[in-house]
């Protein structure tokens, strides 16, 4: 494996590098853009609905590759269908994204050069190659550690994320186009764009930020629609959605900090506002994790909402899942 100029680290211990560190960090709400696609399995609810969601993805070089599945819970068989033959199902959402992993490096030459040094006279001057962390490992202490372990201070202190991500989903409307006229059906595709960056410290923090550009469908006003029955002039009524669905565009930025409370609790506050409509929105999801690396997790999130329209709104959503090892696919 090529060796960087700057670090002394090799490729594929960059790349490891990469995967232990986001290992340990894992999003059992596959929501923040500080986390590797780990492959990830979650059940959320609310007091308005039930969602279950999936997330698989690998490791290759420097980008990681993952994609999500979101799907609305049937209140009748309690199952949550992403997709079947005819592709996505109603409300059911994809989301494929690629990220960029990048470690920033300094200069370690005048440290290495030393450790080099004692490595060589160790070796009785034999070099088998170039002076890295990979032949530096070879060399054992009488303590039993190594002389890579004189230079951990040359381990980059901070992984950096930019990528991008695309996520769709069809939803059919039901509705009727006036008072008195029938029922009609049309299906319309949601989607967005996103951007985002990240920065992960060799400590227990991590941010993010997120741009969105997405374009949703909404569901007309539900009406109570009265029409007369048979010959009696008796009416029946019904709600119904009146109106076609409309046809709306929003930029929506995010920043969120992500913070880990010793080695199985959590934090993951974040702070959204759609640019287009005034809407801001705070989340704060909280939850822990069976081991540090994944397995089993839970926990709850609490979300506050406001906009000049409706103010301020208050949910909490209760989520448990599970979380496997990072896939690392090597080139």
């Amino acid at each position: 494996a090529a060796t960087s100029p700057l670090s002394g680290m090799t490729t594929t211990e960059r790349r490891r590098a990469t995967a232990i560190t986001l290992s340990h960090r894992p999003d059992p709400t596959q929501q923040s853009v500080v986390s590797g696609p780990s492959p990830t399995f979650i059940f959320e609810a609310t007091s308005k609905s039930k969602t279950a969601g999936g997330r698989i993805g690998v490791q290759r070089g420097d980008l990681l590759l993952d994609l999500t599945l979101q799907g609305v819970i049937d209140s009748d068989t309690h199952e949550a269908v992403f997709a079947d033959l005819d592709g996505l199902r109603n409300k059911s959402t994809a989301e494929l994204g690629v990220s960029w992993t990048h470690w920033s490096e300094r200069d370690p030459k005048a440290v290495l050069d030393q450790v080099c040094d004692e490595y060589r006279a160790m070796a009785g001057g034999a070099m088998r190659g170039a002076c890295s962390s990979v032949e530096l490992r070879a060399a054992t202490l009488a303590d039993g550690t190594t002389l890579a372990d004189r230079v951990r201070v040359l381990l980059p202190k901070r992984l950096l994320l930019t990528g991008v991500s695309y996520a769709f989903g069809p939803e059919q409307f039901r509705f009727v186009p006036a008072a008195g006229a029938g029922t009609e059906r049309l299906n319309r595709t949601n989607w967005s764009v996103s951007a985002h960056a990240g920065v992960v410290t060799r400590g227990t923090l991590a941010f993010g930020a997120r741009y969105t550009h997405e374009v949703v469908y909404t569901s007309g006003d539900t009406r109570q629609i009265c029409t007369p029955s048979g010959s009696s002039g008796i009416l029946q009524c019904a709600e119904k959605v009146v109106g076609a669905p409309t046809r709306g565009e929003h930029e929506i930025a995010a920043v969120e900090l992500r913070s880990f409370i010793g080695q199985r609790f959590a934090m993951n506050p974040r702070l959204s506002a759609n640019l287009s409509t005034g809407t801001v929105g705070f989340d704060l999801p909280l939850y822990f994790l069976q081991k540090p690396d994944g397995g089993l997790a839970g926990g709850v999130s609490l979300g506050w909402r406001y906009s000049s329209q409706d103010g301020g709104t208050f949910e909490i959503t209760a989520f448990v899942g599970e979380v496997f090892a990072l896939i690392v696919k090597e080139p």
